[in-house]
């Protein structure tokens, strides 16, 4: 599954969060915002410490790795199951002229 993982696209989304939050980010130090996201997504992603968040990082991203596994096996390959809640309510539709 990890080499489905649209890695470029999410690394183009985080990006100006760390911009953002982490405006003098230089390591060591990667100064950000206390409590701020972009401080959350150096802390999760950036595993050689130079205050940026690559596209490899993510692939490589134990989490990431982790819940995007494969879990299931069916017809003999294997695949990552998914559950998803949905509610469902009942609906009334008028039709205009009638």
């Amino acid at each position: 599954m990890r080499e489905h993982l649209q890695a470029p696209a999410i690394q183009t989304q985080l990006v100006p969060i760390i911009t953002r939050d982490c405006p003098n980010a230089t390591a060591p130090t990667c100064t950000c915002t206390d409590s701020s996201t972009g401080k959350t997504i150096l802390g999760l992603f950036d595993a050689n410490d130079d205050c940026m968040v690559t596209v490899e990082e993510i692939k490589t991203n134990s989490l990431i790795v982790s819940l995007l596994s494969p879990d299931v096996t069916i017809n003999g390959k294997m695949a990552l199951s998914l559950g998803i809640k949905a509610t469902a309510v009942k609906g009334t539709y008028t039709v205009a002229g009638q």
